[in-house]
């Protein structure tokens, strides 16, 4: 792997690997058509974003949650990536969720407020974030693709103004 030196090298190289194991896969059937990732590094890496734009299939980005405007991102905004859905967290009147990254690389807003989740050891708790709004998106992403399996851009139906705010 090139993988530079940054945040947490071991991590890196895992959601690369990750990556790069579902495009081996592509055309299979194992085929992963619908990659979900809810993981931080994603808009600082070019290892990572390089992965994500050789990728054939639908890539599902949670967008964070530090009330930030991803188009001054730049590394995500220069790399132009047709497959990738970014997703913001939206709450139960359809606004914005105030910790929610946002802007125009933001495709869609989807439910990530007090979302009903598992943890460690087999319980549920109430939690909120983009990477319980993620999800949301991933599943639809799916079940379209599983519709219409030849249907490119999937993101193209699944993007609107998604949230009123």
């Amino acid at each position: 792997f090139d993988v530079s030196l940054n945040e947490d090298y071991t991590f890196n190289r895992i959601k690369v690997k990750a990556i790069n194991y579902a495009t081996s896969l592509w055309g299979t059937d194992k085929q992963i058509s619908v990659l979900n990732f809810s993981a931080s590094g994603f808009a600082n890496n070019t290892t990572i974003l390089n992965a994500v734009k050789k990728y054939p299939g639908v890539f599902v980005w949670a967008a964070s949650n530090k009330r930030e405007n991803v188009d001054n991102f730049k590394k995500i905004a220069d790399f132009n990536i047709d497959n990738l859905i970014s997703v913001g967290a939206a709450d139960e009147s359809n606004d914005k969720c105030l910790f929610s990254n946002y802007g125009n690389n933001v495709s869609i807003f989807a439910p990530g407020s007090s979302i009903y989740s598992t943890v460690n050891e087999g319980s549920y708790v109430y939690k909120s974030g983009t990477s319980m709004a993620a999800p949301h998106v991933a599943a639809a992403a799916g079940l379209l693709y599983s519709k219409y399996p030849n249907m490119l851009y999937i993101f193209q139906f699944l993007e609107f103004d998604s949230c009123k705010s």
